[in-house]
């Protein structure tokens, strides 16, 4: 996945065959973060060029269930890149993608990332979290079920709430300060 984070280019690729301990990886990462080692379940690699010249690299790796690279699991704020790896959410510096905070809001998987009244509203498989700005957990919700639905992720963001579904098709409607409406 290619995001334009004008004047650069970010690439965004799932890295399941990466080998922290192989010397013949098709890719290689200035830095590592997260839990630098082969057993981690999710490994995602950034490349960062302007004008087709690489300026960083990382490998984000964390536990939890695998996910895959799609649009929601990124969010630009500011001068800061706020990624979905994993159980984790990683918080890096733009352009320099130094790691600030990565915190586990789940126990399982973080599937979607949304900027929501000063923080950042966790869309995971078993919790919805609420992290601040520094990565720490305001509040969390956990519902009988996974959150997804066999249609996918059934979640709807406004600015007063938080729909989601979970996988029995039961929704709950959550405030900002993660109370059932």
């Amino acid at each position: 996945m290619m995001l334009t984070i004008d004047p650069f280019i970010l690439s965004i690729q799932e890295e399941s065959s990466y080998s922290l301990s192989s010397t013949d990886n098709v890719n290689l990462y200035e830095h590592v973060y997260g839990n630098a080692s082969d057993h981690s379940s999710t490994r995602v690699g950034l490349v960062l060029k302007q004008e087709e010249q690489t300026c960083h690299t990382r490998l984000l790796c964390a536990d939890g269930g695998p996910t895959g690279v799609h649009e929601r699991m990124v969010l630009v704020e500011e001068n800061f890149l706020l990624v979905a790896v994993g159980n984790s959410v990683f918080c890096l510096t733009l352009p320099e993608l130094s790691l600030i905070w990565q915190t586990r809001a789940d126990e399982a998987s973080c599937f979607q990332l949304f900027a929501w009244h000063g923080g950042i509203l966790v869309h995971g498989e078993l919790n919805i979290t609420y992290l601040s700005r520094a990565g720490n957990i305001l509040w969390q919700f956990q519902g009988p079920d996974i959150f997804t639905t066999p249609e996918g992720f059934a979640g709807v963001l406004t600015d007063q709430h938080f729909r989601i579904k979970d996988w029995t098709g039961s929704e709950y409607k959550l405030d900002v300060k993660g109370k059932l409406l």
